[in-house]
């Protein structure tokens, strides 16, 4: 029996893609302030936002043990993590 299974998760964080934007685009000065770009598209289109940021998203699976929730790239590091240890070994 498995005692893992496949999650999907996303690869990047938020902070990636406001690193990604602000190094592609110059602050914008509003009387003298400078702001960074994606401070401005999240707070003045929150969608567009969005929708950058799942565009550029990717997602990749992981292997998740269904007993503790540790996650592994491993199927088999998984399979292993929380699985009860042989009771013959305790010669």
């Amino acid at each position: 029996m498995k005692n893992y299974k496949v999650v999907e998760v996303e690869v990047y964080s938020e902070e990636y893609f406001e690193d990604l934007l602000n190094d592609c685009n110059e602050s914008i000065s509003v009387a003298g302030i400078l702001f960074l770009p994606s401070q401005v598209l999240k707070k003045c289109d929150p969608i567009a936002w969005q929708v950058f940021c799942s565009d550029m998203q990717e997602y990749k699976d992981v292997y998740e043990c269904l007993e503790c929730g540790a996650q592994y790239e491993c199927a088999d590091e998984a399979e292993w993590c929380c699985a009860p240890e042989d009771e013959d070994s305790e010669d």
